[in-house]
């Protein structure tokens, strides 16, 4: 019994071992796997954020150098504007000194015909002392106080010393406006200095941001490569391809833009309509005897006017007192309506025909020509040629050589041409860039027109002259024809 007691005992702790064994097993299996699954899925899920951050990261660096280069585009339209004012100044000043030249030219003739008049009277026997006292004044001040005495001078001196007065005064007048000339002239060089100081920063600014976002850029399509287990170059295809979408779609979204900036001309013309409809009813009011009064009631008192004319006297008055007062409450209401729609369409249109258009269509199509000439020579912030060109230098010369002159900076040639609409645009009409759209005091950028939807421009430093499409984005709600 004990032999066969045992035997059992130890089946049964073998059994209950397996069981353990067999129960264990698959658990501690188990864990090792689900383990591997959340790394997996983690794993995935960091990489798909690192991913989703790359992208944004790569979208906001595709804004980097626009900006950039639009910063720098402003200040050199600073820099341009304030060279022509110095030009402007240096011109003043050296025309003041003409003027003054030639006054004090006209005062020292003055004064040697007065010092002939007193070396005869000295030979004469005659006093020279008041005319002494003219010669050797100092300004057209002490002239006047030392000749209060002349009356004892002759006519003849008496009109020389009235005339040399007269040089003198006119001599000290431009003397100070050379003067303030030679002041303003000085102001400007400091300003175009300070305005080319700031230009050559953001110029540079510009270049290293444009560098360093081209350098992050690069390493962030690495790290997306790795991310996607692809390769640098088909990342790179994939963000270029990408970066221009999101471009076209800015600039498709700004040319349809365009039209609406157009119809405001055409609402203007309905409510421009609507107000001489009104006149006519003020008409039949003034025909009535009693013009505030008769205005709501005339229709009423009308009927009755043409069979009993005595009897129209006296109801009127009576039914109009009351009706009056109710009734001139709704015409004071009318017109002021009227007026606000009307006066919003006169403002919206910003300056839709405005400007002066003297050159031809020929003339525009020689324009072109002469620019076309020009392409591939550099860029050069201030410049008008023959070498190189900013913006605005192109398109004066462009003109210039057409026969047509237009003034200097991108903002003063948008302020003289001839406003028109984007799609009645013919080659050499010029494309303007602003900051702010609505304000032409913003303006940063001008090019030319060539036709077929393609223009030619002066872009920016290390760019040469070129011939490209349209871009649309950021433009002026209107082109301008010289």
């Amino acid at each position: 019994m004990s032999r066969l007691s045992r035997i059992p005992r130890t089946t049964t702790t073998l059994v209950a071992s397996a069981l353990v064994l067999g129960l264990t097993v698959p658990v501690a299996l188990a864990a090792p796997e689900d383990d591997g699954v959340a790394s997996a899925r983690a794993s995935e899920a960091a990489v798909a954020g690192s991913v989703a951050d790359i992208e944004v990261e790569l979208a906001r660096l595709s804004t980097v150098a626009d900006t950039a280069w639009a910063l720098s585009a402003t200040a050199g339209e600073r820099y341009v504007t304030a060279q022509v004012a110095l030009e402007s100044a240096q011109d003043a000043a050296a025309a003041a000194d003409t003027k003054l030249a030639a006054a004090v030219k006209t005062m020292d003739a003055s004064r040697q015909i007065l010092a002939g008049i007193a070396i005869e009277r000295y030979r004469s026997g005659g006093a020279i002392q008041n005319l002494e006292a003219v010669l050797t004044a100092d300004g057209i001040t002490d002239v006047v106080r030392r000749t209060s005495s002349l009356r004892a001078v002759g006519d003849v001196a008496d009109a020389a010393v009235q005339q040399y007065r007269a040089d003198a005064l006119v001599a000290d007048v431009l003397r100070a406006d050379a003067a303030a000339a030679v002041a303003s002239a000085q102001t400007a060089a400091d300003e175009a200095e300070d305005a080319r100081t700031e230009t050559d920063r953001l110029t540079a600014a510009a270049q290293t941001a444009v560098d360093s976002a081209s350098s992050r850029r690069d390493t962030l399509i690495t790290q997306l490569a790795a991310a996607r287990s692809t390769t640098v170059e088909a990342e790179r295809a994939r963000q270029d391809r990408i970066d221009r979408d999101r471009e076209q779609q800015r600039e498709d979204q700004a040319e349809s833009d365009r039209e609406p900036a157009d119809r405001p001309s055409t609402p203007t013309s309905d409510p421009t309509t609507r107000p001489p409809s009104n006149p006519p009813t003020t008409t039949p009011t003034v025909t009535p005897t009693e013009e505030p009064s008769n205005e709501p009631t005339t229709p009423p008192t009308q009927r009755p006017t043409p069979t009993t004319p005595p009897t129209v006297d006296p109801t009127p008055t009576p039914t109009q007192e009351p009706t009056t007062e109710p009734t001139t409450t709704p015409p004071t209401q009318r017109p002021t309506p009227t007026p606000e729609p009307t006066k919003p369409p006169t403002v919206d249109p910003p300056g839709l025909g405005q400007g002066t258009a003297v050159g031809t269509a020929a003339q525009g199509r020689k324009a072109v020509e002469w620019a076309r000439t020009q392409i591939g020579k550099m860029y050069g912030w201030g410049t008008t040629g023959p070498n190189t060109y900013d913006c605005s230098g192109l398109t004066m010369r462009a003109w210039e050589a057409a026969g047509v002159g237009i003034t200097r900076t991108s903002r003063s040639q948008y302020v003289r041409v001839k406003k028109i609409k984007y799609s009645q645009m013919r080659p050499g009409d010029l494309i303007f860039w602003a900051n702010d759209t609505s304000d032409p005091s913003t303006i940063r950028h001008v090019a030319m027109y060539t036709g077929g939807g393609m223009m030619i421009e002066a872009a920016r430093p290390g760019i040469p002259v070129r011939e490209v499409p349209v871009r649309y984005a950021e433009t002026m709600a209107y082109a301008g024809r010289p």
